[in-house]
């Protein structure tokens, strides 16, 4: 192999290790609901001034996008049972809504588009 080859090679394998390590470290961000501080309808960590990505876990599970609620987002109640499930997109309700008693039978069902309750 010649040193333009090798040379390929190690920039090729940086690159590689670059994108895993990145990965590794940012793609698998959790935090507490609690640890969350909304801002101007933002999602930033603590006191941050970089709005969140990553998972919510705890009493609140779903996932945020560049400070903006995301898909399903599931609240429990204190007593850890299923209180509401909202749909987001860009931080939005839309889609599919849910609400429920404290025994888990549904007192709710809907659907929200663009933030409005449709039908």
């Amino acid at each position: 192999m010649n040193k333009i080859n090798k040379l390929v090679v190690c920039k090729v394998s940086m690159k590689l290790i670059l994108l895993f390590f990145l990965n590794v470290c940012f793609a698998g961000t959790q935090v507490e609901f609690d640890d969350l501080v909304i801002k101007n309808n933002f999602i930033y960590l603590n006191e941050s001034d970089n709005k969140y990505t990553g998972k919510v876990i705890g009493l609140v599970n779903g996932s945020v996008q560049n400070g903006l609620k995301e898909g399903k987002w599931t609240y429990y109640s204190a007593k850890n049972k299923i209180h509401k499930i909202i749909t987001y997109k860009k931080g939005i309700k839309n889609g599919l809504q849910k609400e429920f008693y404290e025994n888990n039978s549904l007192k709710y069902v809907g659907n929200s588009i663009n933030g409005k309750k449709n039908g």
